[in-house]
């Protein structure tokens, strides 16, 4: 079966909830369950999130594998906020849907380190932000109709940006109103 989502049933039955701090322990724990349910079979998986932030690097082996190792459709639902870096998993899925009253929440990437840093730490750093900050704002640009000057401002630009449940639709980061299952 191809990954075309043309058809996702209303009622789905292959869930996985990721919920707090993308970290490698917890990013490990989540690839291994989305695998699993691979593996029975390649019928579509919904991602139910509501996620604070976390590592890129997590996030991003997150992102990957579920873009181009999974064969299963993949869907994302917010349930409640995709903060930082879990936008980048919010954006892995094909179809993506939120719940009324989620938000977005972006900032710059920060390192994440409180160790004394010399020059070539500092160095180093910098090219890793840049890096992981172009491919965050490449990836919402491609994932969104938002004009990339706005998606730089978001990513960018210091201060934490918060995006309303009806920005995240009219900018078409999400496809619509997750449907209320009964």
């Amino acid at each position: 079966m191809s990954k075309k989502l043309s058809a996702f049933p209303c009622v789905p039955r292959r869930i996985i909830s990721y919920f707090g701090e993308i970290n490698f322990e917890t990013a490990g724990e989540f690839l291994e369950k989305a695998r699993q349910l691979d593996q029975e079979n390649n019928d579509p998986i919904t991602i139910l999130i509501d996620l604070n932030g976390g590592i890129v690097r997590s996030s991003r082996a997150i992102f990957e594998t579920l873009t181009t190792v999974i064969k299963s459709p993949i869907q994302t639902v917010i349930t409640g906020s995709a903060e930082s870096c879990g936008v980048i998993i919010f954006l892995s899925g094909q179809r993506r849907w939120i719940s009324p009253g989620a938000r977005m929440l972006f900032h710059p990437i920060t390192t994440g380190t409180t160790r004394g840093l010399n020059i070539g730490d500092l160095k180093h750093y910098i090219r890793e932000l840049d890096r992981d900050s172009s491919w965050m704002s490449r990836l919402v640009c491609r994932k969104s109709r938002l004009k990339k000057s706005k998606v730089k401002k978001l990513i960018f630009e210091p201060g934490e940006k918060v995006l309303s449940e009806k920005e995240i639709l009219k900018s078409k980061l999400a496809h619509g109103y997750w449907p209320k299952q009964r």
